[in-house]
Protein backbone atom coordinates (compact mmCIF):
# COMPACT_ATOMS: atom_id res chain seq x y z
CA UNK A 1 0.00 0.00 0.00
CA UNK A 2 3.23 2.78 0.07
CA UNK A 3 2.50 3.25 -3.44
CA UNK A 4 -0.97 4.37 -2.88
CA UNK A 5 0.44 7.39 -0.57
CA UNK A 6 -1.63 9.73 -2.80
CA UNK A 7 -4.74 7.95 -3.62
CA UNK A 8 -7.73 10.73 -3.14
CA UNK A 9 -10.78 8.28 -4.47
CA UNK A 10 -11.09 5.15 -4.55
CA UNK A 11 -14.74 3.01 -5.83
CA UNK A 12 -15.63 -0.08 -5.04
CA UNK A 13 -19.09 -0.33 -5.63
CA UNK A 14 -20.80 -3.32 -6.39
CA UNK A 15 -18.23 -5.95 -5.72
CA UNK A 16 -19.55 -8.08 -3.63
CA UNK A 17 -16.46 -7.37 -0.83
CA UNK A 18 -16.90 -9.17 2.62
CA UNK A 19 -14.33 -6.16 4.48
CA UNK A 20 -12.86 -3.34 3.56
CA UNK A 21 -8.91 -4.04 4.18
CA UNK A 22 -7.53 -2.16 7.45
CA UNK A 23 -4.03 -1.36 5.61
CA UNK A 24 -6.05 0.89 3.04
CA UNK A 25 -6.47 3.50 6.09
CA UNK A 26 -3.03 4.40 5.63
CA UNK A 27 -4.04 6.28 2.48
CA UNK A 28 -4.27 9.82 4.53
CA UNK A 29 -5.01 11.75 1.30
CA UNK A 30 -8.45 9.78 0.91
CA UNK A 31 -11.02 12.40 -0.19
CA UNK A 32 -13.33 10.30 -1.64
CA UNK A 33 -14.31 6.31 -1.14
CA UNK A 34 -17.36 4.67 -2.29
CA UNK A 35 -18.14 1.29 -0.85
CA UNK A 36 -22.03 0.89 -1.81
CA UNK A 37 -24.36 -1.67 -3.11
CA UNK A 38 -21.77 -4.81 -1.73
CA UNK A 39 -24.96 -5.96 -0.30
CA UNK A 40 -25.33 -8.57 2.27
CA UNK A 41 -21.02 -9.36 1.85
CA UNK A 42 -19.86 -6.25 3.62
CA UNK A 43 -20.80 -5.95 7.39
CA UNK A 44 -18.14 -3.45 8.92
CA UNK A 45 -15.79 -0.96 8.21
CA UNK A 46 -12.16 -0.93 9.16
CA UNK A 47 -11.76 0.24 12.57
CA UNK A 48 -8.84 2.67 11.30
CA UNK A 49 -11.34 4.46 9.28
CA UNK A 50 -10.62 7.67 11.28
CA UNK A 51 -7.20 7.92 10.00
CA UNK A 52 -8.60 9.04 7.07
CA UNK A 53 -8.50 12.61 7.96
CA UNK A 54 -8.79 14.05 4.57
CA UNK A 55 -12.23 12.25 4.16
CA UNK A 56 -15.41 14.31 2.42
CA UNK A 57 -17.40 11.90 1.22
CA UNK A 58 -18.26 8.21 2.13
CA UNK A 59 -20.57 6.19 0.72
CA UNK A 60 -21.41 3.04 2.38
CA UNK A 61 -25.30 2.36 1.83
CA UNK A 62 -26.55 -0.57 0.48
CA UNK A 63 -24.53 -2.82 2.45
CA UNK A 64 -25.50 -5.00 5.72
CA UNK A 65 -23.39 -2.91 8.21
CA UNK A 66 -24.92 -2.34 11.55
CA UNK A 67 -22.31 -0.18 13.61
CA UNK A 68 -19.83 2.43 12.53
CA UNK A 69 -15.97 2.11 14.17
CA UNK A 70 -15.54 4.17 17.08
CA UNK A 71 -12.66 5.84 15.39
CA UNK A 72 -15.60 7.65 12.68
CA UNK A 73 -15.65 10.49 15.12
CA UNK A 74 -12.09 11.47 14.06
CA UNK A 75 -13.23 12.18 10.60
CA UNK A 76 -13.39 15.93 11.18
CA UNK A 77 -13.84 16.74 7.08
CA UNK A 78 -16.37 14.74 6.52
CA UNK A 79 -19.15 16.66 4.50
CA UNK A 80 -21.14 14.15 2.91
CA UNK A 81 -21.81 10.54 4.27
CA UNK A 82 -24.48 7.95 2.81
CA UNK A 83 -25.39 5.18 4.69
CA UNK A 84 -29.08 4.27 3.72
CA UNK A 85 -30.15 0.34 3.21
CA UNK A 86 -28.08 -0.71 5.71
CA UNK A 87 -29.71 -1.88 9.36
CA UNK A 88 -27.50 0.49 11.41
CA UNK A 89 -27.74 0.78 15.10
CA UNK A 90 -24.68 2.73 15.82
CA UNK A 91 -25.50 5.26 15.19
CA UNK A 92 -29.32 5.08 14.87
CA UNK A 93 -30.84 6.31 11.41
CA UNK A 94 -32.44 9.06 13.12
CA UNK A 95 -28.71 10.25 13.49
CA UNK A 96 -27.35 9.38 9.99
CA UNK A 97 -30.39 11.35 7.86
CA UNK A 98 -28.77 14.40 9.20
CA UNK A 99 -25.59 16.19 8.13
CA UNK A 100 -22.24 14.11 8.14
CA UNK A 101 -20.69 16.05 10.55
CA UNK A 102 -23.74 15.33 13.18
CA UNK A 103 -22.92 11.54 12.69
CA UNK A 104 -19.11 12.84 13.38
CA UNK A 105 -19.93 14.16 16.58
CA UNK A 106 -22.57 11.31 17.64
CA UNK A 107 -19.88 8.73 17.37
CA UNK A 108 -17.12 11.23 19.29
CA UNK A 109 -19.85 11.75 21.66
CA UNK A 110 -20.56 7.70 22.10
CA UNK A 111 -17.13 6.82 22.22
CA UNK A 112 -16.42 9.57 25.23
CA UNK A 113 -19.22 8.85 27.50
CA UNK A 114 -19.59 4.90 26.60
CA UNK A 115 -22.87 3.68 24.38
CA UNK A 116 -25.34 3.74 27.70
CA UNK A 117 -24.79 7.03 29.10
CA UNK A 118 -26.98 9.77 28.22
CA UNK A 119 -26.25 12.10 25.48
CA UNK A 120 -25.82 15.90 25.63
CA UNK A 121 -28.43 17.86 23.87
CA UNK A 122 -27.32 19.38 20.91
CA UNK A 123 -29.34 20.99 17.91
CA UNK A 124 -27.79 18.42 15.08
CA UNK A 125 -27.98 15.27 16.80
CA UNK A 126 -31.02 13.27 18.10
CA UNK A 127 -31.34 12.51 21.83
CA UNK A 128 -33.16 9.33 21.09
CA UNK A 129 -30.36 7.82 22.24
CA UNK A 130 -30.74 8.92 26.07
CA UNK A 131 -32.84 6.16 27.33
CA UNK A 132 -30.97 3.48 24.78
CA UNK A 133 -29.39 0.39 26.15
CA UNK A 134 -27.83 -0.63 23.33
CA UNK A 135 -24.66 -2.87 24.35
CA UNK A 136 -21.52 -1.33 23.28
CA UNK A 137 -20.24 -3.21 20.62
CA UNK A 138 -16.90 -3.91 19.91
CA UNK A 139 -15.91 -1.95 16.91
Amino acid sequence: MAHLKSLREIDVSFNELESVPECLCVCTTLVKMNVSSNFADLRSLPRGLGNLEMLEELNIANNQIRFLPESFGMLSNLKVFKADQNPLEVPPMSVVEKEAQAVVQYMTEYVTRGSNAPLPRHPAVDNSMETDSVTRPLI
